[in-house]
């Protein structure tokens, strides 16, 4: 269970951030704590960027290992995203991503229409934490993998954990868009 604690960010640790990023797919800079996506055949994958240098990212993905095998072994993930610095360990993984463009970066604090048009995952209408608690939250995650429960494609999967580590709040658009389509409910 998660609990919620008030932080003052002035008191967090520093965590470096490069003045010039790389750039996502949309030309947009990346920095850490940025919540990111990769489109896979039908859905997009996500995580947050731990680390940044002017040509690559760590991002840090809450996944399943057969997902994984899948996705890497079937060349669904660009050849420039596979080097990966860690296997599959309780269901998180780091990659170190040496062509960024190949990842988009979640858009956050969007209107209603981006909202309703754009595909499900990609935009959001909530307002970021600042970058160094979405990094708390990250770490703390990945330390403390008893808190969330198996990875599950509509009930605790990569999108939601971006989020909850962006936002506080659980949820995903992925998950609402499939149940949705599936019950024929337009969104």
């Amino acid at each position: 269970r998660l609990a919620l604690v008030e932080l003052d960010v002035d008191d967090l640790p520093y965590f470096k951030v490069m003045v010039e990023g790389p750039t996502a797919a949309g030309g947009e800079e990346l920095c850490p704590g940025d919540h990111v996506y990769i489109w896979m055949t039908g859905y997009q994958h996500h995580g947050i960027v731990l680390d940044v240098t002017p040509t690559t990212m760590k991002v840090a993905e809450f996944t399943n290992a057969a997902l994984e095998q899948t996705m890497f072994h079937s060349g669904s993930v660009p050849v420039a995203s596979r080097t990966l610095s860690t296997g599959v360990q309780n269901n998180w993984q780091t990659i170190l991503v040496e062509d960024p463009s190949t990842w988009h970066k979640a858009k956050y604090q969007a209107n209603g229409l981006e909202c309703w048009s754009w595909r499900p995952g990609t935009c959001y209408d909530a307002t970021p934490d600042p970058p160094p608690v979405i990094l708390c939250r990250i770490e703390f995650l990945m330390g403390n993998r008893h808190v969330l429960p198996d990875y599950h494609l509509l009930q605790c999967n990569c999108e939601m954990v971006a989020y909850w580590c962006s936002t506080g709040r659980w949820m995903t658009r992925q998950g609402d868009a499939a149940l949705k389509s599936a019950t024929g409910v337009l969104p």
